[in-house]
């Protein structure tokens, strides 16, 4: 009797062992800590927030972003109440200070605050639009530094509590140690 169905049944089982860790959904990158946040996608890095922890991590889509996309986040676990400082990427947009005022994430109504001013990171000129809000009675501040970068913006966020200077201090800090690579 000859054994025909063997080597066919074989070589399925091995395909379907070979392919189980395998999915075509995206996958986030595994969330680390480096004291160096790189993206090559944009052309981006900078020192992390020192002893701060990284929350989320994503990669920037092919082509188009439909939406912007939050590429790093990282919560701070001093002071009070966490500082919070974020990396956004979206298209570019002919008008970054109304682009900030329309796209703001988290449900908070934030409130503008000053003039907006012309800021350097790592030797891109970019603009920072400051911004506050009350929640139990503290004062918060948001800073967002939006800097066009081609066919994208990317936009620094960095949300403290408005007493808090030294974890406002690190998030600039981490602003002011950006370098691009494309």
């Amino acid at each position: 009797m000859r054994r025909t169905w063997l080597l066919p049944a074989v070589l399925l089982a091995l395909g379907l062992a070979l392919t189980a860790g395998c999915s075509a959904e995206p996958r986030a990158p595994p969330l680390v800590s480096e004291s160096m946040f790189q993206n090559a996608e944009v052309g981006l890095r900078f020192l992390a927030p020192n002893g701060w922890s990284m929350t989320s991590r994503s990669h920037l889509p092919a082509g188009k972003l439909p939406q912007p996309v939050r590429l790093v986040n990282y919560i701070s676990p001093r002071g009070e109440r966490p500082a919070e400082f974020a990396v956004v990427v979206a298209d570019e947009t002919a008008d970054p200070a109304k682009f900030v005022d329309e796209f703001l994430f988290g449900p908070s109504v934030w409130s503008r605050k000053g003039l907006p001013e012309s800021v350097t990171s790592g030797q891109a000129a970019g603009t920072r639009f400051t911004f506050s809000r009350h929640d139990q009675g503290e004062a918060l501040i948001r800073e967002v530094t939006a800097v066009p970068r081609g066919k994208r913006l990317v936009l620094f966020y960095l949300v403290y509590a408005a007493r808090d200077r030294d974890n406002r201090d690190v998030g600039r800090a981490c602003l002011e140690s950006v370098a691009w690579t494309k």
